[in-house]
């Protein structure tokens, strides 16, 4: 069976993502699914590392990825497996972050999500501090914004790019104060692995 596969996987190799897509939709053919796998598994694990720190969640999510890959029907036709791949990892990747309630992902680069109230007010202007400490990231935050869930967006531009209070933006988006500082909490972990991503891309 081994002879089999690895013959199969040679003939395998100058087939397109959409050839093997299919046969392993329609017909279930694992020679096929495994020369997906073989393709893309280390561009998975490479992303899920821009996420996840321990190498055991990594192998773990992209694993995950996969899983996710060989449930899909013949009925919902791929256009691009390497987004789709992306786009499934990276929601894996996110939901094990924040299960884990882990710190901000970005290294040495976190502490613009936190106040300090020795050295910044409580809702000191978000941009205003990324120039100041971070300005190589100040470029990406429009584009990592706009990402974000739209609760969560309205939030953080008004308590941080607009420096409302918790309670002025609660009376302005009519959410009560818990829900605000939910929504605040979770943009920020979500933006912090936005801005990472962006800076990947852009290094």
């Amino acid at each position: 069976m081994k002879l089999f596969l690895r013959s199969a996987r040679r003939s395998l190799t100058d087939w397109t993502d959409e050839q093997l897509l299919a046969a392993w939709q329609e017909q279930r053919k694992e020679a096929c699914f495994q020369e997906l796998f073989n393709r893309y598994h280390h561009l998975v694990y490479k992303m899920c590392g821009r996420h996840l720190r321990q190498a055991a969640d990594r192998k773990d999510a992209t694993l995950e990825t996969f899983a996710a890959l060989m449930d899909v029907p013949a009925s919902k036709p791929i256009q691009s497996l390497p987004r789709w791949l992306y786009g499934i990892a990276r929601n894996i990747c996110i939901s094990r972050y924040r299960a884990q309630s882990a710190g901000p992902v970005l290294s040495g680069e976190e502490y613009f999500f936190e106040k300090n109230a020795g050295e910044i007010v409580e809702n000191e202007g978000l941009l205003r501090h990324i120039n100041r400490e971070h300005p190589h990231l100040s470029d990406l935050l429009p584009r990592a914004l706009n990402q974000l869930e739209n609760k969560q967006r309205q939030c953080i531009e008004l308590f941080y790019l607009e420096e409302m209070t918790y309670k002025e933006v609660s009376e302005k988006l009519g959410y009560d104060l818990k829900a605000v500082k939910s929504y605040l909490q979770n943009g920020r972990r979500k933006l912090s692995l936005i801005l990472q991503e962006l800076q990947s891309e852009r290094s």
